[in-house]
């Protein structure tokens, strides 16, 4: 068993409410020219949560069960955003919904933040609803490996993980390797360089590159290394070093864009190393989708 910090770690409250979909003022436009309007980001989907395929769906950043989203100042929706990690309990605090629990399992962009809840509870709840999460896991660390950079990872995560140590590396179970230069939206600073917030895009611009490495198979909630990357204080190549993230949102059309990914620990060459496990998803571990066969 790993030896963390948790017990230090601060349990704090952060709450949000239940988003309304946007639309722009005009047409998207695909990398190949072609003007859309397609759902996918904010609001609660009724047939796509954590656990479901990335790809195929007629939508854009499709973003899994409900988006919540702090509608104070800048310092509160970002705390949200921060302080909310992968695995920690929400519950719906008003509405038809009220004292329904969910899991956080990602976040996008800077304001938004993902909370997976069961089919009837996704049904009863309604725009405007109040989310409440327990923060919890913001400065967690693993002793022997303080040099990791830990981010977004709720202690009970970490530990239904199951990730082991094999010398001086930490094994964490993912579903896929994904190549550094596949990365895109996100990329360098990003979010004001707090790597902590949102995500950054797995490109699938190329679809015969997608394909190829097989990520056109990948779901939302699944676990995946990220080769040459590293995501302590930004995101940025780094020759050697690994990423370890979470698929929050769905593929896009968009030039540059894809599935998102939340980086969940950084680390130098040689402290990690991914083992491929096809069930490495947050749903799996957790088990947040009974009705699934993994």
């Amino acid at each position: 068993m790993l030896k963390t910090n948790k017990e230090w770690l601060v349990k704090q409250v952060v709450q949000g409410q239940v988003s309304h979909p946007g639309l722009g003022g005009g047409y998207s436009t695909t990398f190949e020219g072609e003007p859309k309007i397609t759902p996918g980001t904010a609001g609660i989907k009724l047939n796509f949560r954590v656990g479901d395929r990335a790809y195929g769906w007629v939508a854009d950043h499709l973003e899994p069960g409900v988006n919540i989203r702090n509608r104070g100042t800048p310092a509160e929706f970002s705390a949200l955003n921060a302080f909310g990690c992968i695995g920690n309990e929400a519950k719906a605090v008003s509405g038809d919904a009220k004292g329904s629990t969910g899991v956080v399992t990602g976040k996008h962009g800077w304001t938004s933040t993902f909370v997976d809840f069961e089919w009837d509870v996704l049904k009863k709840l309604s725009i405007d609803d109040r989310i409440q999460v327990v923060g919890w896991g913001v400065g967690l660390s693993i002793e022997g490996f303080e040099d990791l950079r830990i981010q977004s990872l709720s202690p009970t995560f970490l530990e239904a993980l199951g990730v082991t140590q094999e010398g001086s590396q930490l094994v964490v179970p993912v579903v896929a390797e994904v190549p550094g230069r596949m990365m895109g939206s996100g990329m360098g600073g990003g979010s004001g360089g707090i790597t902590d917030l949102g995500d950054f895009d797995i490109q699938s611009t190329c679809p015969e590159l997608t394909e190829k490495h097989g990520f056109d198979k990948i779901r939302s909630g699944d676990l995946v290394a990220i080769d040459d990357m590293l995501c302590h204080y930004a995101r940025g190549i780094y020759p050697g070093a690994i990423t370890i993230g979470i698929v929050s949102h769905a593929a896009s059309e968009h030039t540059g864009h894809g599935p998102g990914v939340n980086p969940l620990i950084s680390a130098m060459p040689g402290r990690v190393k991914p083992l491929i496990e096809p069930k490495a998803n947050v749903a799996y571990y957790l088990k947040l989708r009974p009705d699934k066969e993994w």
